[in-house]
């Protein structure tokens, strides 16, 4: 019986504690949105990349291979943009395409946001 009482009692905690996580996502997920408007409105466009990325800085990312931005040209919006052996200069809303597996992948060029340079990764099945 009090195996059964401490069971019971410990999946009520772990429910409590879901209930409270899902709570927070739900919130997060909610200001992202509410983010996603304000940039729509403010700059003509949903601007959250998935990657930000420093000018001059090169990052292995397992699942993409290496990736650099250099040169970048404030008066364009415009920076070279390397992707392993490719490299190509990306204005704001240009992008470069990438095998992944079985996928046809696009890293789309975002701009710059708070001293970053954005880049979101688009996949499709190939």
């Amino acid at each position: 019986q009090n195996v059964i009482s401490q069971l019971s009692q410990n999946l009520n905690q772990a429910m409590q504690a879901n209930q409270s996580l899902t709570s927070k996502l739900e919130t997060v997920a909610h200001d992202r949105e509410v983010l996603r408007k304000e940039l729509l409105n403010k700059k003509g466009g949903d601007l959250i990349p998935t990657i930000a990325l420093p000018e001059f800085q090169t990052i292995y990312y397992p699942d993409l291979g290496v990736l650099a931005l250099r040169d970048y040209y404030q008066s364009s919006r415009s920076i070279i943009f390397t992707i392993n052996d490719q490299t190509k200069r990306l204005n704001v809303g240009d992008s470069i395409k990438i095998e992944q597996g079985n996928q046809l992948c696009r890293l789309v060029y975002r701009g710059m946001h708070d001293g970053k340079h954005g880049v979101e990764k688009i996949c499709n099945k190939a």
